[in-house]
């Protein structure tokens, strides 16, 4: 019973959490920077310290990158939205 009503009903509320954990993950460069080794540079971080001391349109290319790939992640979970019949 779990397995056929109560886990079908999570995997949405499931995959849009995880879109959004991963998406505000990148407006946390504090945490990213303290939580960071001195051998590791995680992706916040090294966006933000190429905003500080660069000039490069690389961020603007990652940003963009990050928009695409959250609007096809919800164009895509729409359109399968669409697929199954709404319950009342």
């Amino acid at each position: 019973m779990f397995l056929t009503v109560v886990v079908p009903q999570l995997v949405p509320s499931l995959v849009s959490a995880a879109l959004f954990a991963f998406l505000l993950s990148f407006d946390e460069v504090i945490i990213s920077w303290f939580l960071a080794g001195s051998q590791t540079i995680t992706l916040p971080v090294k966006m933000y310290t190429a905003l500080e001391w660069e000039v490069s349109p690389v961020i603007a290319a990652v940003a963009t990158l990050l928009t695409m790939v959250s609007l096809v992640v919800s164009i895509v979970a729409i359109a399968l939205r669409k697929g199954t019949p709404v319950e009342t």
